[in-house]
């Protein structure tokens, strides 16, 4: 089994990884001869409460997305990950088919968080155990 390693800036909380879905009667409204009426709806949408809700997850999402890097693991189980700028980091770990945007699909075996300090030295992080975790 090939498994891959993903890490993305660490959110506010770690426990709510998932991308959110905008419900499918806000997408865009390409039936509009008017291009600026396609997005009415979702632009009314955002005002309500629900609609701020998606936006405050979008918003983090698209957060811990930056800077999003994949590694896949090696024979040796080694991975590396070059340039990272300093600050907070969320990883999992997956069998490598399994390696879209969003954390919320399918079966990861590790989520750990980490810190790289304004260096130039690697960064080691030791000996990771893989087992199957449910987000």
């Amino acid at each position: 089994m090939q498994y891959t390693a993903r890490i993305v800036v660490k959110p506010d909380d770690l426990a709510d990884l998932t991308m959110p879905t905008l419900p499918k009667e806000y997408w865009p409204d390409y039936t509009q001869k008017d291009r600026s009426q396609c997005n009415l709806k979702r632009l009314a949408w955002y005002e309500t409460e629900e609609g701020k809700e998606y936006k405050r997850k979008d918003e983090r999402n698209t957060k811990a997305l930056k800077n999003l890097r994949f590694s896949v693991l090696l024979e040796d189980g080694t991975f590396r990950f070059d340039d990272l700028p300093a600050g907070e980091y969320a990883m999992v770990i997956s069998e490598s088919d399994n390696c879209g945007l969003g954390f919320e699909l399918g079966r990861w075996y590790l989520l750990t968080t980490f810190i790289v300090e304004s260096t130039e030295e690697p960064l080691e992080l030791g000996e990771l155990n893989l087992e199957p975790i449910k987000l």
